[in-house]
């Protein structure tokens, strides 16, 4: 089971066709975006397996003075190897190694003192690590008959993803805390593959190289920590690592008998890296960071995922909360094709998973070439905050207040009633819902007009949004029938006088003096 020459994945290409490969010929299919998925990865599995391949190629690469990357799988084994020259038979990209006392991949040697590994997980998707609550969200253990590949990956997940499960078991050092989780933000070709996406951050980060070491703290120290001993009682100090450097965060030792892989796992008093002073800011070249504190922290990702409010105050920093990471930042290269922001995160919690969100977002030329212009991103920022207060005033100032009105039917309405939330949250969601499908879209295809036709394009898409969204309220919500007619006349002229105030139309609209409700003039 060595990475390096056994053919222990299996890979589809852009025609569908199934290729059993190595490491080195995974780089060498991925060089020409030729990858276009595993077939036995799980989904929050991807970015693990991205940062992985890309950290590898890029840490391969610097230690073999190249400023790009290999073409063909015999290079790729060739500076792979030369990474570990103190392993002649290739332990370290063994995921089996009978002697614990050699590292095996991902898995660090147990000194003959160490304490020992008594845990025993019979399943890769039990190793893995998700945290379901009463195993409903997703079943564990169904991995029966399973494969050294679903190891891998289940092991690459546990190792590069996981945080503090409970007393002996501490997390990675890319995150803010031990709850928290590790995001991913970055950039692609809008039509490139995996392979494509894994090879557009090996290049900008190789051709970048000195830029990306001028932001961060780390040294060009280690890379592989599983390389070295640890028997759980030391740490490895942050700033002696490489900025790329791939960590593990558990012991473990995969084991086969009787022709099945098991795992052993065991405690630690201590977590691998030393890195709490830094909240996870170790310059993760995918993990933004939260800027509004200091020291900065890495960014914990919430159970609303990648929102298009979070996704506003990443791309723009329109409200000075956070900073994009460096793979999210478009190179000088990269304004001549439309790209692709990409996002992904699984929320953990504490003995909890909230959800594996990913995002993918579409960016034209137009926009890209803002990040280059002297006074590109004051443009962003700005349009943003436009957009971001008309989408804040169709759910809070139009839509709410028309459907208190609606429900309660009557003229005198009592506004902060206690009620008036849970009546109007599931349509209120569904408004942002929509509102989220339809943001950037209508934010970049109006970049290039001025800020008083962009707000009116925009204030036309909520206005749709909205009045659809109380159409189907108003259909739905239940009054006695001689009431009806009369409740739902009242909402819609409240709705429109609404509309007219804070959604200004592309349409002439006639101008009316009627007053507000007390709501709206408080």
């Amino acid at each position: 089971m060595n990475l390096l020459t056994d053919s222990l994945f299996s890979v589809a290409d852009t025609s569908c066709t199934s290729h059993k490969c190595s490491l080195p010929d995974i780089y060498e299919l991925a060089t020409t975006d030729e990858v276009s998925n595993f077939e036995r990865i799980r989904p929050h599995q991807i970015p693990a397996l991205h940062a992985f391949l890309v950290q590898l190629g890029c840490i391969a690469c610097e230690a073999a003075g190249l400023s790009s990357p290999p073409e063909h799988a015999d290079d790729w084994r060739r500076i792979l190897r030369s990474l570990t020259p103190a392993w002649p038979d290739d332990e370290p990209w063994r995921l089996l190694v009978a002697d614990w006392t050699q590292p095996a991949f991902l898995q660090p040697a147990q000194p003959e003192a160490a304490p020992p590994l008594k845990t025993r997980v019979e399943q890769p998707d039990k190793l893995d690590f998700l945290v379901t609550a009463k195993n409903h969200d997703l079943k564990q253990r169904r991995m029966g008959s399973s494969s050294a590949e679903d190891w891998f990956f289940a092991l690459l997940s546990l190792q590069t993803q996981e945080g503090f499960l409970g007393q002996g078991n501490y997390g990675i050092a890319r995150m803010n805390g031990g709850f928290a989780n590790r995001s991913f933000l970055t950039l692609a070709p809008e039509h490139a593959g995996f392979g494509g996406r894994v090879f557009r951050d090996i290049r900008a980060l190789l051709s970048n190289i000195d830029a990306f070491h001028e932001t961060t703290v780390l040294g060009n120290g280690r890379t592989l920590l599983w390389l070295e001993p640890w028997d759980g009682t030391t740490s490895i100090a942050v700033q002696e690592c490489h900025p790329l450097f791939i960590e593990v965060c558990r012991r473990i030792r995969l084991v086969e008998e009787n022709d099945t892989i098991s795992a052993a796992l065991g405690n630690s008093k201590v977590p691998r890296v030393d890195a709490k002073a830094f909240f996870g800011n170790v310059r993760d070249p995918w993990l933004p960071l939260d800027i509004r504190s200091e020291p900065p922290k890495a960014m914990t990702l919430a159970a609303d995922g990648f929102s298009y409010r979070r996704m506003a105050q990443l791309l723009s920093g329109f409200d000075g909360r956070y900073q994009l990471p460096f793979l999210a930042k478009p190179t000088k290269r990269e304004n001549k094709e439309p790209m692709a922001y990409e996002a992904y995160g699984l929320v953990r919690g504490q003995g909890k998973t909230e959800g594996f969100h990913r995002r993918r977002i579409l960016v034209p030329r137009s926009a890209l070439r803002l990040f280059h212009e002297p006074d590109g991103q004051e443009k962003l920022v700005e349009r943003c905050r436009i957009f971001m207060d008309l989408a804040a005033n169709a759910s809070g100032k139009v839509l709410r207040p028309a459907l208190i009105q609606l429900y309660q039917g009557k003229a005198d309405v009592e506004w902060n009633k206690p009620s008036n939330d849970a009546l109007c949250r599931p349509w209120l969601k569904r408004l942002d819902d929509q509102i989220d499908e339809r943001f950037f879209p209508v934010l970049f295809n109006t970049l290039d007009e001025g800020d008083g036709e962009a707000r009116l394009r925009f204030s036309e898409v909520l206005r749709e949004h909205v009045q659809s969204t109380f159409d189907d309220a108003a259909e739905a919500a239940p009054h006695q029938e001689d009431c009806r007619d009369i409740a739902r006349a009242r909402a819609e002229l409240l709705l429109a006088r609404l509309l007219r105030k804070h959604l200004p139309s592309l349409r002439p609209q006639a101008n009316t003096n009627e007053g507000e409700p007390d709501e709206q003039r408080a």
